[in-house]
């Protein structure tokens, strides 16, 4: 009796759950299909993205080649226009793009150029930092901004940025010897030289410098 009674019951559950089956079947499918979907447009797009950024990375890669040769013109050209486009390698192609402006003493539009790095949030913050930094050099070299104006802006950065905090002090210190404050210059150009985060080419360029403060 008692095995009769648990085949119904075990009858009645397979009812239930082939009902079941049978009732939602349409949405089973549905879910099955938008799944397949969804996976073959990711897939889809991930291999179209990495193709992508395979074939600006190349670009990127003839562009240095050839600002390194003889077509540093064409290479500079590449550079612009990579700069513009994919977040993938604009923010390089951009520092080696204002780079050659400043070479070419475009200072104005080299400025330009870091200033759209900088301010970009989706950059890494070694190129923010980095072409902040290169902003106010910039400006100084286009007499946007005067030696006082500089000291300021190179202050200002300081307080924000911490990885180039050593080469905005060693400016900071060529603009007060411009001025001619050699005291004020030895005490940066001593931070310099006693700074953890300095490089050693810049300490040994900051004790050069040191000895025209004693001049």
């Amino acid at each position: 009796m008692v095995d009769i009674l648990d085949e119904a019951i075990q009858d009645i559950k397979e009812e239930r759950v082939e009902r079941l089956f049978f009732k939602y079947a349409k949405v089973f499918i549905m879910l099955i299909v938008a799944f397949l979907i969804g996976s073959i447009s990711y897939y889809g797009w991930k291999t179209f993205k990495e193709n992508k950024i395979y074939a600006l990375g190349g670009e990127y890669l003839m562009g240095m080649y050839r600002m390194q040769s003889k077509d540093f013109e064409k290479g500079a050209d590449i550079m612009e226009r990579l700069a513009a486009g994919d977040i993938s390698y604009s923010a390089l192609a951009g520092l080696n793009y204002a780079s050659f402006l400043s070479i070419k003493q475009q200072f104005t539009k080299a400025g330009q150029i870091y200033k759209m790095i900088g301010d970009n949030t989706d950059f890494d913050p070694l190129f923010r930092e980095f072409a902040k930094l290169m902003q106010i050099s910039m400006r100084l070299n286009a007499k946007e901004l005067d030696a006082r104006q500089g000291i300021e802006e190179y202050e200002n950065y300081i307080k924000n940025n911490l990885i180039f905090k050593a080469s905005a002090i060693e400016q900071q210190a060529v603009l007060y010897l411009s001025l001619g404050e050699k005291e004020k210059a030895k005490g940066m150009l001593n931070t310099v030289i006693t700074s953890a985060d300095a490089p050693s080419m810049m300490k040994r360029r900051a004790e050069e410098l040191l000895v025209l403060t004693s001049l």
